[in-house]
């Protein structure tokens, strides 16, 4: 379990190492090989479309876990769009820079634009 959620391994591999006679020589050594446990990365950021009619806002979250003694890290993504409809029933005709062939739509320029960081 992982923040009171459910996690299932989906891919694991074994290898067996034969035993070595070494004598620890820092306790500090076995600390800098410990893995790093619960949040290990966080991207979030936005997509707006040119005309900002439509926003994606996204978070991508990296959680570090042990299970039976192996170490794992769990993605977790979520995503949400909000839409602006007073400006979507304004652009009711076509910009220059759009144009139409059959059932396709083509735009030429800036389609969206893309901010976010990565917060830890």
């Amino acid at each position: 379990y992982i923040d009171g959620l459910y996690a299932h391994i989906l891919e694991s591999s074994t290898e067996i190492i034969s035993p070595t006679v070494t004598t620890p020589t820092s306790t500090k050594a076995s600390f800098a090989d410990a893995q790093t446990t619960g949040v290990v990365s966080i991207n979030e950021g936005k997509i707006v479309d040119a005309e900002g009619i439509s926003t994606t806002f996204f978070t991508t979250k990296a959680v570090g876990t042990y299970i039976d003694k192996l170490y794992a890290q769990v993605i977790e993504s979520t995503t949400s769009v909000r839409v602006d409809e007073d400006k979507k029933t304004a652009v009711q005709s076509l910009d220059p820079s759009t144009t139409v062939v059959g059932s396709k739509t083509f735009r030429t320029g800036l389609v969206r634009l893309i901010e976010g960081s990565i917060v830890k």
